[in-house]
């Protein structure tokens, strides 16, 4: 598993962004369909474990996205509601599920556009 992950890199613009957000008092979890963790944890190699308020991960849940319930736990992980909430996917389809609990969705694409979008709703919150 570790050769078959070994050029997957975190985007630094979305960990700068998490980052900022997390600074400005913003809550911020990371929820995936996990590729496993035994024998290789790709999330605890990565150094994606610590920068999270909470971490949902499909495997240690029992559930996948686009399943509504995996998004409750995160937002009962984080102590929100969905209303309180931004949710970034770069399957569409996880979208609607996360839409019908209030939650807004953002469709990445391309890290850029989706830090532009990102900051928007940041600066919309601070004013």
């Amino acid at each position: 598993m570790r050769r078959a992950l070994a050029n997957l890199r975190p985007e630094a613009v979305i960990i700068d962004a998490v980052e900022r957000a997390r600074t400005a008092g913003i809550k911020v979890a990371m929820l995936s369909n996990s590729f496993g963790l035994e024998p290789f944890n790709p999330y605890a190699e990565l150094g994606m474990l610590d920068g999270f308020d909470a971490v949902v991960l499909s495997e240690l849940e029992g559930v996948r996205k686009p399943s509504t319930l995996i998004y409750e736990r995160t937002l009962n992980a984080l102590e929100l509601t969905g209303p309180e909430c931004v949710f970034v996917d770069d399957h569409a389809q996880n979208l609607p599920p996360a839409e019908a609990l209030g939650i807004t969705t953002i469709h990445h694409t391309d890290p850029d556009e989706t830090v532009r979008q990102l900051d928007a709703l940041l600066d919309r919150l601070a004013a």
